[in-house]
């Protein structure tokens, strides 16, 4: 459905919510227009705590604006999104890699912005062949 109608308590008619207005609100409530970086991390269920993670974030200057966790009851691990408020994470990532947490990924502008001027910069080359 790309609607979800709203009645009140009566079964009465009020409105209507588009797909497009939800997407909307979870972004705005989600962190997501706050500039910083995306974070996924895998980490053993047993050693998973929010708190230490928090403690080696904040130890390297930054902050974690919101957490998603994937939970795959068929596996041992699991897969922590986080957003933080930083664009320069290399400090971070090198503290959890030395505290034994594995990185699957990271995404900030800074990355999206140099691959995008690489791309640039190959197409300008292969039209001046």
């Amino acid at each position: 459905m790309t609607i979800i109608p709203v009645v009140d308590y009566d079964n009465n008619y009020i409105g209507l919510v588009s797909q497009e207005d939800l997407l909307h609100h979870f972004a705005r409530i989600g962190s997501f227009a706050e500039n910083g970086t995306i974070l996924v991390l895998e980490v053993n269920k047993r050693d998973y705590s929010l708190a230490e993670i928090a403690r080696i974030i904040e130890s390297e200057g930054a902050s974690i604006l919101s957490t998603f966790i994937t939970n795959d009851v068929y596996s041992s691990q699991l897969q922590i999104t986080l957003k933080l408020n930083s664009q320069y994470i290399q400090n971070i990532i090198a503290t959890l890699t030395r505290f034994k947490y594995t990185i699957k990924a990271s995404f900030n502008e800074s990355d999206y912005l140099e691959t995008l001027q690489e791309r640039y910069d190959s197409l300008m080359s292969y039209l001046n062949v």
